[in-house]
């Protein structure tokens, strides 16, 4: 039990045991967590109700935690850094969720009895040493060369940019004359190409939804942080007309270019290359519709230039 002074800590699956005002969402305990569980460095915690999902984490200091988490102290025998790896693998995970009880996922729980009956694999201390310096190390490596991949790719966007860039505004030959555009940010052009408003060449918003729609109609749902450059980044929400945002309103088709108005910096731009008509994007995007003498992908490579 605990006085209510001492700092909580909440258990996320990806960060582990971490104060709960860092995971920066609203906490659903009390304000002082009287009645909490204190831990100490080494005890091994877990969320009874995420046991399946592996969701285990080794304390590394004294802290209070939710009183319905699960707090093991282990033997003199046992790692307790090799036990939280044991108990992340495939094959216990399984073992735990073979093991919880209760009606509906949501409310499934590990209860302590049914968690010790598990047999545990432990090698000699020593070997468990060993083993967690070998993972530590690994994780390190792997760490850095992910580090690297990123970076990487970041040139490689980067170069893809620019390539985009050059090709259509200066074209593929690199003998072609140039002229001024009389555009200072556009700069010097391809000689016999022609200069005109974006407003020439395109229809912007050109179909809308109207008040009139079927409340029960449903379509999926373009939003702005579901597109980055190039494409979408996550699969998009299904919506019914009437419990859809009002800023749902944008009716999208193959050819179509969408970019972003709001937080232009992010460079949220796709072109629409599928057939269908249940697809709507935010009003914080326009949509640019090209006109019979311009090529759909083209104005996509447009939109991602850099001025």
């Amino acid at each position: 039990m605990t006085g209510g002074m001492e700092t909580h800590l909440s258990m996320s699956q990806v960060y582990s045991l971490v104060p709960n005002k860092s995971l920066g969402r609203k906490s659903l305990q009390s304000e002082n967590y009287a009645g909490g569980k204190l831990v100490s460095s080494d005890d091994l915690v877990l969320n009874r109700i995420k046991a399946h999902l592996g969701v285990f984490a080794r304390a590394k200091q004294v802290r209070v935690i939710s009183p319905d988490y699960a707090v093991f102290r282990l033997k003199m025998d046992a790692s307790v850094a090799y036990c939280e790896a044991l108990f992340k693998t495939p094959m216990y995970v399984g073992e735990f969720r073979r093991r919880t009880k209760g009606i509906v996922e949501g409310f499934w729980r590990l209860y302590s009895d049914d968690f010790y009956n598990v047999p545990a694999l432990l090698p000699p201390h020593a070997e468990q040493d060993q083993i967690v310096a070998y993972l530590r190390a690994q994780d390190a490596h792997i760490a850095r060369f992910i580090k690297a991949k990123r970076a990487l790719i970041g040139l490689l966007n980067e170069q893809k940019l620019q390539i985009i860039d050059h090709a259509v505004t200066r074209g593929l030959d690199a003998s072609v004359t140039l002229r001024s555009s009389g555009i200072e940010w556009l700069g010097d052009v391809t000689a016999h190409w022609v200069v005109k408003p974006l407003k020439r060449w395109v229809r912007i918003n050109a179909r809308t939804f109207g008040d009139k729609t079927s409340p029960d109609f449903e379509f999926r749902y373009v939003d702005i942080g579901a597109v980055k450059t190039g494409g979408l980044v996550r699969e998009l929400e299904r919506l019914r007309f009437e419990a859809a945002p009002s800023r749902a309103r944008r009716v999208l088709r193959r050819g179509d270019t969408i970019i972003s108005t709001v937080r232009t910096y992010l460079k949220a731009i796709w072109y629409v290359d599928e057939n269908a008509d249940d697809l709507i994007a935010s009003t914080g995007f326009a949509v640019m519709t090209p006109g019979k003498e311009v090529e759909p992908e083209y104005l996509t490579g447009m939109a991602n230039c850099h001025p």
